[in-house]
């Protein structure tokens, strides 16, 4: 069995897309993952905007180009308001790992092609070959007219990971 690595600290670098089917937006994601929270920048192309998300035990700070900074109990309340549709952000990071959130529904030993959680189809359609073995390189999770694609291009692991 997979050990459930996506708790532990990492980053990534790639691209992120959110849409609600009306409206959507992409840009460049920095997501630096630690054992005291994590730290999330976007930004879209050409300076049409960006965000920064940190999210620590004690609460969580969204600082948007267009509505300033704001702070909340956590990160999912934040980026939800942002973008006006409940964003799975506390189920995001497993899913980056092939990994469903709910440890009852996690039985797979290999990467799967998709599954279902919470309404959410999550489908991988590219893997690479890193540090720690395969790992998604193109995510893709729908629920109803929403929709979070992540391109991941490079994955990053602390020696102590290893």
């Amino acid at each position: 069995m997979r050990q459930r690595i996506a708790s532990g600290p990492w980053e990534i670098e790639g691209k992120m897309a959110l849409s609600d089917g009306h409206r959507s937006g992409s840009g460049r994601l920095h997501w630096r993952k630690t054992d005291q929270g994590a730290e999330v920048s976007v930004r879209a192309p050409l300076g049409q905007g960006q965000w920064l998300l940190r999210e620590t035990p004690s609460g969580a700070m969204l600082r948007s180009s267009t509505r300033g900074e704001r702070v909340a109990d956590s990160a999912a309340e934040l980026l939800s308001a942002e973008v006006g549709w409940p964003v799975p952000w506390q189920a995001l990071p497993y899913w980056l790992f092939g990994q469903p959130y709910s440890l009852s529904s996690w039985h797979r030993s290999a990467l799967p092609e998709s599954f279902e959680e919470d309404g959410w189809r999550i489908t991988y359609s590219r893997f690479k070959n890193t540090k720690l073995g395969w790992l998604p390189h193109k995510i893709i999770a729908t629920k109803g007219p929403y929709s979070v694609k992540v391109f991941i291009h490079r994955w990053v692991f602390p020696q102590e990971t290893l």
